[in-house]
Formats: structure tokens, C-alpha cells, sequence
């Protein structure tokens, strides 16, 4: 008896799901301001473009981007899911990460990318009494919803699609932090 091997080459591999929290990060430092500056200024007048709240270079930009060593106090950026208990600095964090796939056919799935804003109550209202987190939240969506992303494609915030979508945003908390947690898709092949 002979096995019969199977042609591999029409397979969907999923090459760019290790790829998906730096091609947004790429995106996001390259086209966005706001949330940088909310991101990095801790005071209530974050959101203004004033001599007190100069947008940030892109050096500061990436100094806020997590790389896997260091006090994680240090930073604002994270590529994985999920607060850490021992943060407890009265900071806004963004959190970017692919948390589901699901193969539709051989050759593509689709794929839901949450995006975690964690903001100490201490720091989330600001002065034009906004919440630092929902504007953050809302600028992720204006950004990232139908744009074309680096490799991956265009992401939706939308539940329209015929097949399965985690397109949602859920708000919460963990005190002292307030949680916004924004679920997106996109086809992957």
C-alpha cells in the first residue's frame, strides 16, 4: 500500500499571523499622532496641540513600543493580550494582538485582531471631559477600519460579513484600570 502525498502548495500557510501586532504598530507610527500623545503625556490636557504637548518624534514614538526586555513600566506599547497584574503606574497601555483565527477553506481565513486600551482611572478623564480610553478607542476604529494595513490587508469593524466575525467593542474594568477592548477582522490567506 502507497501513501499518496499531498500537493501542500494550495494551503493557506498563515505566514503574516506573527506579523500582525508590528504591521499595526508600522501603521499607527507612520500615520497617527493622538493617541501617541495620549499615550505618552499622563496629564489632562494630552489630546492638545499646544507648546505643552509637542507631537512626539519618532524615536519617542518608539520608545514606547515594548521589545521584550525592561521594566514594562517603561513602556505603552505591548504585542499580547491581557493587563499585567503588577502594572500599576497611573499610565494609559495599548495592548495589539491577533486572538483568533478560523480557517473558512483551504486557502483563507479570517482572523480577529484585539486591540486592548487599559487606562488608570487616576489619568482618564481629561480636561475637555472626554475619557482618554473611548478617544483612543475611537481613533483606532477611524484609523484601522476598511484601511489596508502593511501585509495584512484591510481590517473591518463590522459584522457584516457572511462568515464568522468577532467585529465589537467591549468596555470593562480592573481597577484602577478602565478597559476598552476593540475586536477587528480581516481575511487571511
Amino acid at each position: 500500500m502507497t501513501i499518496t502525498q499531498i500537493n501542500t502548495d494550495g494551503y493557506n500557510k498563515f505566514t503574516l499571523f506573527p506579523l500582525v501586532s508590528s504591521e499595526i504598530i508600522q501603521f499607527l507610527l507612520e500615520h497617527e499622532e493622538l493617541i501617541f500623545k495620549l499615550l505618552f503625556y499622563n496629564d489632562a490636557d494630552a489630546y492638545k496641540n499646544d507648546p505643552a504637548h509637542p507631537n512626539l518624534t519618532i524615536s519617542q514614538k518608539r520608545a514606547l513600543i515594548y521589545k521584550g526586555s525592561g521594566d514594562q513600566s517603561d513602556y505603552r506599547i505591548f504585542m499580547g493580550i491581557g493587563m499585567d497584574s503588577a502594572f500599576t503606574s497611573q499610565a494609559t497601555i495599548l495592548r495589539i494582538t491577533p486572538s483568533r483565527v478560523v480557517p473558512v477553506e483551504r486557502t483563507i481565513g479570517n482572523m480577529t485582531v484585539t486591540l486592548e486600551i487599559y487606562s488608570h482611572s487616576q489619568i482618564d478623564t481629561l480636561s475637555n471631559l472626554e475619557q482618554r480610553s473611548n478617544m483612543i478607542a475611537q481613533r483606532l476604529i477611524e484609523l484601522l477600519n476598511g484601511q489596508t494595513v502593511g501585509q495584512l490587508g484591510p481590517l473591518w469593524f463590522s459584522r457584516g460579513s457572511k462568515y464568522n466575525n468577532d467585529s465589537e467593542m467591549i468596555i470593562g474594568a480592573s481597577l484602577p484600570f478602565k478597559a476598552v477592548i476593540i475586536k477587528m477582522c480581516n481575511w487571511v490567506t
